[in-house]
């Protein structure tokens, strides 16, 4: 099971994900440099799933305070998203968890 920490969407996370991927798959074994390719290719669709999956659970006055808070700030500061979510999906670490389970899950059956 992928744990979501409090750093769900900072980088480190994106990171421990990848790891977390990489044995799911049964990927252990490849060299570092595969690896590392893997890693690079599935970190851009991981962080775009966490984006997706925050989205598909916004209400719709979290929708409009996304827009607003993206509109002052394309990219705002990993403190200022955590207490984003904290005000409108104060359960987003189990959200995220549950929906990047399956994502993982999806890729590991592509592997097998």
């Amino acid at each position: 099971m992928i744990q979501v920490t409090t750093k769900t969407i900072e980088e480190n996370y994106v990171v421990e994900a990848l790891n977390q991927l990489v044995v799911l798959a049964g990927l252990e074994s490849l060299p570092e440099e595969e690896k590392n390719v893997f890693k690079a290719n599935m970190a851009g669709q991981i962080a775009r799933r966490i984006g997706l999956i925050i989205l598909k659970n916004l209400s719709n006055e979290g929708l409009d305070a996304y827009e607003k808070l993206l509109k002052e700030n394309p990219l705002p500061d990993p403190e200022v998203m955590e207490d984003f979510l904290k005000k409108y999906l104060p359960n987003s670490q189990e959200v995220i968890q549950e929906g990047l389970t399956q994502f993982f899950e999806e890729i590991k059956k592509s592997f097998n």
